[in-house]
């Protein structure tokens, strides 16, 4: 997405779900440690129905949860957003590149981590492309795993 000239990931309903997977890929790529966002459930400054109305500040809709209220939908307990599903997928997608690292295989994990998100203003936004990729990672973890198991 394109801010100023620059394009970064941003965390809005506004925006593709890849936003919320790939960053894990970045995270990988930088070495960072975590991730930390500021609010999952911030509906209530001030109280709003986020279910109809999703803006925070009057224009960043979805920012500041991730979970949703469940008594608008008959549940008891939040609801957790598209969005936080997404998130999890990229935290798996982390654990398959830390993974293979340890086993080993850090060049191919650069290579392949390279051609989804290499910087956090440089991505592919083919999300074909990261189920491609995420498949030829657990290939490669079988692969490494078969071996270790059969020594």
């Amino acid at each position: 997405q394109k801010v100023g000239g620059l394009s970064t990931f941003f965390w809005q309903i506004d925006f593709p779900s890849l936003n919320f997977r790939l960053p894990f890929w970045v995270i990988w790529e930088d070495q960072i440690q975590g991730m930390l966002y500021w609010s999952t459930v911030h509906w209530s400054d001030p109280v709003r129905d986020v279910w109809t109305d999703p803006a925070f500040r009057n224009r960043y809709n979805g920012e500041g949860y991730f979970f949703y209220p469940g008594t608008e939908a008959g549940i008891a307990g939040p609801v957790a957003s598209i969005r936080l599903k997404v998130l999890r997928e990229g935290i798996e997608d982390l654990a398959y590149l830390k993974l293979l690292d340890q086993l080993g295989e850090r060049e191919f994990v650069t290579t392949q981590a390279a051609k989804i998100a290499s910087s956090w203003w440089k991505w592919n936004d083919d999300p074909q492309q990261v189920y491609l990729i995420r498949a030829a990672l657990a290939q490669k973890i079988m692969e490494k795993q078969g071996k270790s198991e059969a020594t």
